[in-house]
C-alpha cells in the first residue's frame, strides 16, 4: 500500500507544481487586465501623489546648473502619449464607420432613440463651451492679449468647410487646410487671405466622411459586407494597440505630472484647478437639473421628479462607484420595475446609451480642453472652437475610448492642434469630477428610455401585433452579484464578459483535479 501511494504523491506534487506557474501566469494577466481597465481605485491617485513629490523634489533639490536638463523629465510620458496617438486615428475611424453602418434606425423607436441621443450630447457640449468660454478657469488673471491673431469669423468658418470637404482624404491624414491674414502692400497697409495646407491631421474632414462611409455601408447590405468586415479588422487590431498601450499610461503619467510641476512657476494653479472643478460642476448640474428634466416634461408633459425619485438607487450607485457599466443592472431593474419601461426599449436603449451616450463626459471633456488651451495663454479662434464642438461629442461617445486618464482630452487636443501634454495635469482633479459625471451619463440615460416610452406607446402596440422585433429581449446583461466594481468609465459589455471569463478560470485554477493524470 506505501509503495502504490508513492507515485500517487509524486504525481500530485507535479501536478500542483504545473498549477502554481499557471496560477501565477493568470494572476499576472488578470493585474494587467486591471490595470488597462483601470480597476485599480488607488492608482491614479498614487500616481499622482508620486508624480507631484517627484517634482518637488527635482524642483528644489536639483542645482540651478542642471536645470535645464529637467526638460527631459517628460520624455518618458511623451513618447507613451505618441504610442498611443499613433493608433487614434484609425481606431476612431474605424469604429464610427462600423457603428454607425450597424445602427438600426428602421423602427421610429430606433430613430427616436438616435436623435435623442445626437441632441442631447450636443446640447452638453454647447453648455459646456459656453460656460468655460465665459468664466474662463484657466486664464491668468488680468490677462487681457492674446498671443494669436484673431481672425475674422467668416474666414474661421470657411477653413471649417475647407476641411469638411477636403479635396483628398488621403490628404487629410496629413494635412488640414487654414487661412491667415498677410500683408499684401507694404506701403498701403492692405491686407489679403492667404489660404494653405498646414501639417496636422484634418481630423473633422475624416471624422465627417466616416459618417458617409458609414451610413452607404449600412444602405449597401449584403454588397458591402466585405469592406465592413475590412474595417471591423481595423478596429480590432487598434483596439488591441490601444489596450495594450494603456498598460504604460499610469507609468508616462508620473513622468509628465512631475514635467508639470517643474515647469509651473506659482501656485495659481491650483486655483485655476478649482475654478475647473466648479465649472464642470456647474455644467452638470445645469444639464442634469435643467436640461434633461426640460425635454422630458416638453415630449411628455410628465413630472421629471417623479423620474428622478424612482431611479435615485442607480445614480446614488453610479456616484459611488464611479462606472456606468457597473451600474446597467441596477439600472434597468429600476427603469422596468419602478418606471415600468418595456423590456423591449430598455434593453435596447439602455446598453447602447451606456456605450455612447454619456453627456457629463461630453460636457467635461469640452472644458477641459479649452482650459487646458487657456492655460498655455492660447485662445482658440471660432474654427478651433467649432472643431473641439464636434471631437468633444464625438469622441466622448465613441465605445471604447476611456474618459479616464484624460485620453479622451488628450484626443481632442491633439486633433484640433493645441499643446496636449499639459492635459496630464487633470489626473489630479480627475477623481473629484468623475463621479458626478458617472450620475449625469445614467441619468441621461434614465431619461432617454422613459421618454422614448412614453412617446412610443402606440407604436409598441403596433409593433406587438405585428410580430415586429426591435431587439432581443432577453439580451444578456450581467447581474450585479458578478459585476466588477469598477471605476473605469470607459468600461463596457466586452470587458464585463473578459472579467467574468477572467474569474472563471482563475476558480478552474483553484479547483484541484481529483485524479491527476499521468503521461
Amino acid at each position: 500500500m506505501v509503495l502504490a501511494s508513492k507515485p500517487s504523491e509524486r504525481g500530485s506534487g507535479g501536478m500542483e507544481g504545473d498549477a502554481n506557474p499557471r496560477r501565477c501566469a493568470a494572476r499576472v494577466q488578470k493585474c494587467y487586465r486591471n490595470i488597462v481597465r483601470d480597476k485599480y481605485p488607488a492608482l491614479r491617485p498614487a500616481v499622482c501623489v508620486l508624480g507631484i513629490s517627484l517634482g518637488l523634489i527635482l524642483k528644489f533639490k536639483v542645482p540651478a546648473a542642471a536645470r535645464e536638463d529637467l526638460i527631459l523629465v517628460g520624455f518618458p510620458g511623451e513618447i507613451v502619449l505618441n504610442f498611443i496617438q499613433a493608433i487614434s486615428i484609425p481606431f476612431i475611424i474605424s469604429t464610427i464607420i462600423t457603428g454607425f453602418s450597424a445602427v438600426e434606425t428602421s423602427t421610429k423607436v430606433g430613430r427616436r432613440a438616435t436623435a435623442f441621443f445626437l441632441s442631447t450630447s450636443l446640447l452638453s457640449v454647447t453648455s459646456g463651451l459656453i460656460l468655460v468660454m465665459l468664466i474662463q478657469p484657466g486664464v491668468t488673471y488680468g490677462e487681457t492679449g492674446e498671443d494669436a491673431e484673431s481672425f475674422a469669423i467668416v474666414e474661421d468658418l470657411l477653413d471649417v468647410l475647407w476641411n469638411i470637404f477636403p479635396s483628398s482624404l488621403f490628404v487629410s491624414c496629413f494635412q488640414r487646410h487654414n487661412s491667415e491674414r498677410r500683408e499684401a502692400d507694404s506701403n498701403s497697409g492692405l491686407e489679403t487671405n492667404a489660404a494653405h495646407y498646414v501639417e496636422g491631421t484634418n481630423t473633422l474632414g475624416l471624422i465627417f466622411w466616416s459618417f458617409v462611409f458609414g451610413q452607404i455601408f449600412h444602405n449597401g447590405g449584403n454588397e458591402t459586407e466585405k469592406i465592413r468586415g475590412t474595417f471591423a479588422a481595423l478596429r480590432f487590431f487598434s483596439k488591441s494597440w490601444l489596450h495594450y498601450s494603456l498598460s504604460f499610461l499610469p507609468f508616462g503619467v508620473l513622468f509628465l505630472v512631475s514635467s508639470q510641476v517643474i515647469e509651473f512657476q506659482d501656485w495659481e494653479i491650483i486655483s485655476k484647478l478649482g475654478k475647473l472643478i466648479g465649472v464642470v460642476h456647474a455644467g452638470l448640474l445645469f444639464h442634469g437639473a435643467v436640461v434633461l428634466p426640460l425635454i422630458y416634461f416638453s415630449f411628455t408633459k410628465c413630472n421629471p421628479c417623479a423620474v428622478l425619485r424612482k431611479v435615485y438607487p442607480a445614480l446614488l450607485s453610479a456616484f459611488l462607484n464611479s462606472s456606468s457599466s457597473a451600474t446597467l443592472p441596477l439600472t434597468l431593474q429600476r427603469c422596468e420595475e419602478e418606471l415600468g419601461v418595456d423590456r423591449r426599449i430598455s434593453r435596447y436603449m439602455l446598453p447602447i446609451g451606456t456605450k455612447i451616450n454619456k453627456n457629463g463626459t461630453a460636457l467635461y471633456e469640452v472644458i477641459a480642453v479649452v482650459f487646458i488651451a487657456q492655460l498655455s495663454h492660447i485662445h482658440p479662434d471660432t474654427s478651433q472652437l467649432i472643431s473641439i464642438f464636434v471631437l468633444a461629442a464625438v469622441i466622448a461617445g465613441t465605445e471604447g475610448i476611456s474618459s479616464t486618464w484624460f485620453l479622451t482630452t488628450f484626443f481632442v487636443l491633439r486633433a484640433v492642434g493645441l499643446p496636449a501634454e499639459g492635459a496630464a495635469i487633470l489626473v489630479v482633479i480627475d477623481w473629484l469630477i468623475k463621479p458626478c459625471n458617472t450620475v449625469v451619463n445614467v441619468f441621461g440615460n434614465c431619461i432617454a428610455v422613459a421618454l422614448i416610452h412614453e412617446v412610443s406607446k402606440n407604436d409598441l402596440e403596433e409593433m406587438m401585433e405585428s410580430g415586429e422585433e426591435m431587439g432581443s429581449d432577453d439580451q444578456a446583461v450581467p447581474s450585479p452579484a458578478r459585476m466588477h466594481r469598477s471605476n473605469a468609465e470607459g468600461l463596457h459589455q466586452e470587458d464585463i464578459e473578459l472579467h467574468i471569463l477572467g474569474q472563471a478560470s482563475d476558480d478552474a485554477l483553484n479547483t484541484q483535479p481529483e485524479t491527476p493524470a499521468v503521461e
